[in-house]
């Protein structure tokens, strides 16, 4: 409880509704990467199946209910992250199933049916799953999950250790320190420098501010000092008047697209 008690200036927990997460959360449990509409119903199907392979059997009926209630709720009231939350739905499913296979023994024919179909139906969504497994191996081979450790590589070689790098958006520059042990940025938003994230409310607002404005910040916090813009997006021709391009990402970035980055040079 004291571990996990949170402090005073917690980050808030961001509320919405957004009830078009339960079409995209039943069917990229079952079909990422198809579209919601299809996939939607293809989830609804196998989750029919199913609930029939289970019968009357009462603890996974409920199981599988619960689960799938509770995690819509949070996809719809919290937040939801792609395929690696709704892929939690799939596995609810294959559990209440699994529950439910241990009083096989005299189980009634319908049930039998509806378990040989949801076998099936199961086999055919792995099918798909190594297409898509197969899609993801081949971007990562060909291309970067992220540009963090090429701009590290870049900062590592030609960026002094003495040289303050202002980094803006903090939650996507902070990736690239993992290649960077012992350097820290200085984060105008925050008017502070680090090395990791804080996670508190200050730590939030400075995800919002808009670059134009942390840059004009950093020009003022570091007047006078040596220093380099480090941003994860280009700057527009009116905010580029007297900053040089160092360096940007050359490697296509496919997994985290807000992780491609800038780096900027004040002219003197």
């Amino acid at each position: 409880v004291i571990q996990l008690w949170p402090p005073p200036d917690v980050q808030q927990l961001r509320h919405y509704i957004a009830p078009d997460t339960v079409p995209y959360a039943i069917g990229y449990a079952f079909l990422p990467g198809v579209d919601p509409r299809w996939s939607f119903a293809a989830g609804l199907v196998v989750i029919l199946l199913a609930v029939l392979s289970i019968g009357n059997r009462t603890l996974p009926l409920l199981f599988i209910t619960f689960s799938i209630a509770a995690l819509l709720g949070v996809f719809v009231y919290v937040w939801l992250a792609g395929s690696r939350h709704t892929g939690l739905i799939l596995m609810v499913v294959l559990a209440g199933v699994w529950m439910a296979g241990a009083e096989d023994v005299g189980a009634e024919l319908w049930r039998r049916s509806a378990r040989r179909f949801f076998e099936v139906s199961l086999a055919l969504i792995f099918v798909w799953g190594l297409h898509a497994a197969a899609q993801d191996a081949i971007a990562e081979t060909r291309w970067a999950y992220s540009g963090s450790q090429e701009m590290a590589q870049y900062v590592a070689g030609h960026v002094p250790a003495g040289t303050i790098i202002a980094a803006h958006v903090p939650i996507y520059c902070e990736s690239i320190l993992a290649y960077l042990p012992g350097r820290s940025f200085w984060y105008p938003a925050e008017q502070r420098a680090g090395s990791f994230m804080t996670w508190d409310r200050a730590f939030q607002r400075a995800q919002a501010v808009p670059t134009e404005t942390a840059v004009e910040m950093a020009r003022r916090q570091l007047a006078g000092k040596h220093w380099v813009l480090l941003v994860n997006q280009e700057l527009s021709a009116a905010q580029q008047h007297g900053f040089r391009l160092l360096y940007t990402n050359r490697r296509r970035v496919y997994g985290r697209p807000f992780e491609h980055y800038w780096l900027y040079a004040p002219i003197r």
